[in-house]
């Protein structure tokens, strides 16, 4: 089995010092703030520049733009990256498409034609720059295409089919539902290879970061939580620290 490392010394090391199986497709669940994107932005960013993976960016909801300048913040200087070692797809706009439309002489629905439109461009991409890791963040937007919960949970399974076919190492961005110890599940922790969970807990006045791998197929992973720092450089992962929610 081949292994997409992370370039996050503590996060590797909590994955057996091996990093995610090579073609997984990954869910990083995590609270608003909570740093789910920087880890997201690293795994490309260490791609390129440690291991030779070309990464590729998929904003659902994001600015390009403005994501530059706040990975820059954290010491990630994206612009920096040169040809296509690291590739964005701006899907933002696929929100703004007609509710219904008709192509080839049927009528497609908005959710149906943004959500083809969304994976055939992952597929020329990928194809197009020979990437190696993906990042989509956030899927929490198919959501909003997808109202209802039966076509989302039929959405997000084709969705990780589709990339599964492609060879390369996927994170899934989304939101974590509560802070509680016990959390609701998603379609996506069902299907998804990997899960990594991504908290803020206050005690007091205090508030602490806690990362925890919840499952990793195939990886002897260390699944106790873990604290972590959000600095210069990024996501700093202290693996010789854990936190007990009891606790809390």
């Amino acid at each position: 089995m081949k292994f997409a490392q992370t370039g996050i010394p503590g996060l590797d090391k909590m994955l057996d010092n091996k990093g995610i199986p090579a073609g997984y497709s990954v869910s990083i669940i995590g609270a608003p703030g909570a740093g789910k994107t920087t880890l997201a932005m690293q795994f490309l960013y260490n791609g390129v520049k440690l291991f030779k993976e070309r990464g590729l960016y998929v904003s659902l909801d994001e600015n390009i733009s403005r994501l530059k300048e706040a990975m820059l913040s954290v010491g990630i200087d994206l612009n920096g990256l040169r040809g296509k070692s690291l590739n964005f797809i701006d899907a933002t706009q696929l929100r703004s498409v007609p509710s219904h439309l008709e192509v080839g002489g049927y009528d497609v629905k908005k959710e149906e034609f943004s959500l083809l439109s969304l994976m055939e461009s992952i597929r020329s991409k990928v194809e197009e720059a020979k990437v190696k890791r993906i990042v989509i963040d956030p899927l929490a937007m198919l959501t909003v295409l997808f109202p209802n919960e039966s076509e989302r949970r039929i959405a997000v399974a084709d969705l990780i089919q589709h990339l599964s076919t492609l060879g390369a190492t996927s994170l899934l961005l989304t939101e974590l539902p509560t802070d509680a110890p016990i959390r609701s599940y998603q379609i996506e922790d069902y299907l998804s290879q990997g899960a990594i969970i991504m908290k803020k807990i206050r005690n007091e006045n205090h508030l602490s970061y806690v990362i925890q791998i919840e499952k990793m197929r195939g990886v002897q992973h260390d699944n106790q939580a873990r604290l972590y720092k959000i600095d210069q450089g990024g996501i700093n992962v202290i693996p010789s620290e854990s936190i007990l929610y009891a606790t809390i």
